[in-house]
């Protein structure tokens, strides 16, 4: 899961080379990295096929998710029982993601707890977007979103640079607006 530049780049070093990484997984695909293991000839391939991060039960869902993606392989959860605490748990790629899913959850009357606390999650991209979207770009804090003068020349720029975070945090400030 890396770049094709990268792995290229890699390849061509003279020296033997190891090859780590899970072709289901693809977590830097949003930034242009690919399934960089698919591109070369190796000289044999080893299944690390038991974890100790986690029990049985999610092994079970995860050879379920593995046989429905076509894999003979079945994982083997080693690791402590995972218990059932009865709150949920939502993990979003993106801190516009966290934001909209909140807004959701709070309007529902349901308590939010974020790891790490509320300020890490550095929404104040998200409120600078908000301010030079209305028109209020001396009320940014970010200089380079300061430079927008409206909500479509910010998802313009988004679109056109592939900036997918820019473009969902657009996302969010047009469903929510001043809410």
């Amino acid at each position: 899961d890396t770049s094709e530049a990268v792995s290229s780049a890699l390849m061509l070093l003279p020296m033997q080379k190891i090859l780590v990484g899970d072709t289901h997984q693809s977590i830097n695909a949003w930034r242009g990295a690919v399934n960089a293991m698919e591109k070369f000839e190796v000289n044999q391939s080893l299944f690390l096929t038991e974890s100790y991060r986690f029990g049985h039960g999610i092994a079970s869902v995860a050879n379920r998710i593995l046989h429905q993606k076509g894999d003979k392989k079945q994982v083997i959860g080693v690791g402590g029982h995972s218990t059932k605490s009865g709150a949920p748990v939502i993990i979003c790629r993106s801190n516009a993601t966290v934001l909209d899913n909140a807004i959701k959850i709070s309007k529902l009357g349901k308590k939010i707890f974020f790891v790490g606390g509320f300020s890490s999650y550095r929404f104040n991209k998200v409120v600078d977007v908000y301010h030079a979207g209305m028109g209020n770009p001396g009320r940014c804090s970010d200089v380079f979103i300061k430079t927008f003068c409206s909500l479509d020349e910010i998802e313009e720029y988004a679109k056109v640079s592939l900036d997918m975070e820019l473009k969902q945090i657009c996302t969010v400030v047009k469903k929510y607006g001043a809410s």
